[in-house]
């Protein structure tokens, strides 16, 4: 089902979802990856290949079975090895359960065209290797590929622990070196989230535990700063993004349904503060990875915004024919649609500016949204899931475009 007037696309699920990732190392086609968390049969799970096709404003996709419920889904940023994802899953025995991570291949003739296979179902994936998990007490619960491509580590995290595993030539064997421990108390706020950066100055891993903020080094296997409570009053902090063109730069969402950025070297004071994005918990924060003045949120109340972030972007759009934003220690100038639910039609001339905060609000969703993601391929198009199983992939309307590109 499309959209004409915004070029929306909807595809649903049988099942309910968490999981979603663009297909990082595809350059040329907006291609995602979904995975089903179905509770009453774990037999049924799916990993579902969906792609936008932009000329037809329509969706193709192909499903692959999988073995159990998937709660988190990576997938490799190598060109050459774009067909290998790690899926994250819950395997229940009958006194217990933990949780387990493997790389998959799938199969490239399929995925080189997905619009020709005709919605095929029941498709099988290729295991590759298990990551050991035999250190931890629930399993492995997310695993994080390197954004610069390469595919000689990986590193796995279960609530408490960073794992770091060499993999071989061939991603046939994963070897489990170092691990770095978040906390050494037991009682301490599980981890909820972990980014990896794009950028070789600055730690490599930034991590969310509680209300609290951990930066971690590969290089010498320890955590080399933590910085306490960072939205205030105990707010538990859901997702962590690093800006892929500012190095030292990540944004944070939390509990109080805010949006914040960082600069890790002052982690004392935010930048900028997005106070109003959400009226319920930030589930998930994400940098357009093209135009970093372009910030994605979603919430448990339903909505996803596209936010502005201009004056601590990368390129501000005074510098680039549009006005400065406010926030962030920047001139503020006039803007007639800061914060506003929906972005103006047409172009927005030279003198526009495209001020901090909300410039548009989606509510294609009825239930949490926990999943999103911008395409690898194209700087306007992004996905979002629902735990309902409601996909959704969007289009950035061209007045924000225009705006952006200082047209």
């Amino acid at each position: 089902m499309a959209d004409a007037t915004d070029r929306t696309c909807v595809y649903g699920l049988r099942n309910q979802t968490r999981a979603l990732a663009a297909l990082a190392g595809e350059s040329e086609r907006n291609i995602f990856l979904i995975g089903t968390l179905g509770l009453a049969s774990a037999a049924d799970n799916e990993l579902h290949v969906v792609e936008y096709l932009e000329d037809r404003a329509a969706l193709a996709h192909v499903v692959f079975r999988h073995p159990q419920e998937i709660h988190a889904i990576a997938s490799c940023a190598a060109p050459d090895a774009r067909n290998i994802v790690a899926t994250s899953y819950n395997v229940v025995g009958e006194r217990s359960h933990r949780m387990r991570s493997t790389l998959w291949r799938l199969d490239d003739a399929v995925l080189e065209n997905v619009a020709g296979q005709n919605g095929a179902v029941n498709l099988d994936l290729e295991p590759l290797v298990n990551l050991e998990d035999k250190f931890s007490k629930t399993g492995i619960c997310e695993v994080l590929f390197n954004p610069a491509g390469s595919t000689s580590k990986v590193v796995g995290r279960d609530t408490s622990q960073l794992a770091i595993y060499s993999l071989s030539e061939g991603l046939s064997t994963a070897v489990m070196g170092a691990s770095i421990a978040v906390s050494s108390d037991p009682l301490a706020a599980p981890i909820h989230a972990a980014c990896w950066n794009p950028h070789s100055v600055g730690p490599t891993l930034a991590v969310t535990h509680g209300s609290a903020l951990s930066l971690a080094d590969l290089r010498s296997a320890s955590l080399v700063a933590t910085h306490a409570d960072l939205h205030g009053g105990a707010t538990p902090l859901r997702s962590v993004d690093f800006n892929p063109n500012k190095p030292y730069q990540v944004c944070t969402g939390g509990d109080d349904g805010s949006v914040r950025f960082w600069d890790l070297r002052n982690g004392a004071v935010p930048l900028l503060t997005l106070p109003g994005a959400h009226s319920h918990w930030t589930t998930r924060a994400q940098y357009n990875r093209f135009h970093d003045q372009l910030v994605l949120s979603a919430s448990t109340d339903h909505s996803v915004a596209v936010n502005s972030i201009s004056s601590i972007s990368s390129q501000p759009l005074a510098m680039t024919g549009g006005g400065g934003g406010s926030g962030g220690g920047a001139a503020s100038d006039t803007d007639d649609e800061g914060g506003a639910a929906s972005p103006a039609s047409g172009r927005s001339g030279g003198d526009a500016v495209l001020a901090d905060g909300p410039v548009l609000s989606l509510d294609h969703h009825e239930d949490s949204v926990y999943g999103l993601a911008w395409s690898a391929a194209d700087p306007w198009v992004f996905c979002t899931s629902s735990y309902d199983g409601r996909i959704v992939v969007h289009t950035v309307p061209s007045a924000i475009k225009y705006k952006i590109m200082g047209l």
